[in-house]
């Protein structure tokens, strides 16, 4: 079999991979390379010229494909569950100080919290969602209550 053919079935296994994967691209570059490769062999390129090329097509093809996803998934992502909450404004329920979590009321919801900083926040402070850990959200407070 002539390494042409078996480039082509390279391209054909990788194609199907892509096909059957849930959509990471992962698998498109490498069959863009071998395509590539093929190409070469076709024109009698030497074999190791043929793998330098398989590799250098692949390797460009997923970093650009890996740019263009990150920048399809930022512009759509809608932020939910406990994500959703970062950066919303809540009062303080419960006490919190570093060693104990305490509680904030969020959109009407109770949350457990963590000061952001170290320092112990009272009752009735109006503070700010910083982030999460579990189930925890970090909170901050906001001066002037603003």
């Amino acid at each position: 079999m002539e390494i042409f053919a078996w480039w082509g079935l390279f391209f054909a296994l990788c194609l199907l991979l892509e096909l059957s994967s849930p959509g990471y691209f992962f698998f498109l570059s490498f069959s863009i390379g071998s395509l590539a490769a093929g190409v070469a062999a076709w024109y009698d390129v030497a074999p190791m010229v043929q793998g330098g090329i398989f590799l250098g097509i692949s390797a460009l093809t997923f970093a650009l494909l890996r740019r263009y996803v990150k920048r399809i998934e930022q512009k759509g992502a809608i932020k939910t569950n406990v994500d959703a909450l970062h950066g919303k404004k809540c009062v303080v329920t419960e006490d919190i100080s570093p060693l104990s979590r305490g509680w904030v009321l969020v959109d009407g919801e109770p949350w457990a919290a963590l000061p952001y900083d170290d320092t112990p926040i009272k009752k009735g402070a109006v503070v700010k969602v910083i982030g999460s850990a579990g189930t925890h959200l970090t909170v901050k407070k906001l001066e002037n209550n603003a």
